[in-house]
């Protein structure tokens, strides 16, 4: 199999979130992408420098994104802009149909800690229980003001996506309530969650 040149692979989800976000903002730097990705109620994309600004520098390079330097000053930035080839691409990637990873589950750190929970005692179970269930409910307070925040701004998509995540944080916490009735101590386990089903 021929690797594909960096000119010619497909785009990361990284990368397709850039676009989104130059779309967004223009003109827009790429400390100011930073920022959007770390205010995100998502922790898909850490809005690291070491991943946003070499990102940003591959789009120019493919000529998705236009960069123009700008002075004030002594000061120097460099806003980014769209493209016609960058818009197709957002376009494009905002197109039905998806591929099946973007609509499977989404990556869950304490989920994945649950299926080895055996390895703790009971004490430590219920410990880690009450603390994800805790700061599950803390997360879901948080995007649900976010989420209003956007709605009362005016920015209806915006709204609409973070609502996305108030309702999958949400279900986090009813899981983990339900996940607490089982580690408790006087439950049966395995056989009353089953009941509940």
């Amino acid at each position: 199999m021929v690797a594909k040149s960096k000119a010619t692979r497909e785009l990361s989800r990284l990368e397709l979130a850039v676009l989104g976000l130059v779309f967004q903002g223009a003109p827009c730097t790429a400390y100011w992408i930073r920022r959007q990705f770390r205010a995100s109620p998502s922790s898909f994309f850490s809005g690291s420098a070491g991943a946003v600004y070499p990102a940003v520098r591959r789009l120019e390079v493919r000529s998705l994104v236009k960069a123009t330097t700008r002075r004030e000053g002594r000061r120097r930035s460099v806003e980014y802009r769209l493209t016609a080839r960058g818009r197709r691409a957002l376009e494009a990637w905002l197109s039905p149909p998806f591929p099946f990873e973007d609509v499977a589950f989404t990556m869950d750190p304490i989920r994945t800690r649950v299926y080895y929970l055996e390895a703790l005692g009971a004490g430590e179970r219920r410990r880690f229980v009450a603390e994800a269930v805790e700061q599950a409910r803390r997360r879901a307070a948080i995007v649900e003001s976010e989420s209003e925040e956007r709605r009362r701004a005016g920015d209806l998509f915006g709204y609409l996506g973070g609502r996305g995540v108030v309702h999958e944080a949400r279900a986090r916490v009813r899981w983990l309530e339900e996940l607490r009735r089982v580690v408790e101590p006087g439950t049966s386990g395995m056989s009353e969650a089953a009941e509940q089903e």
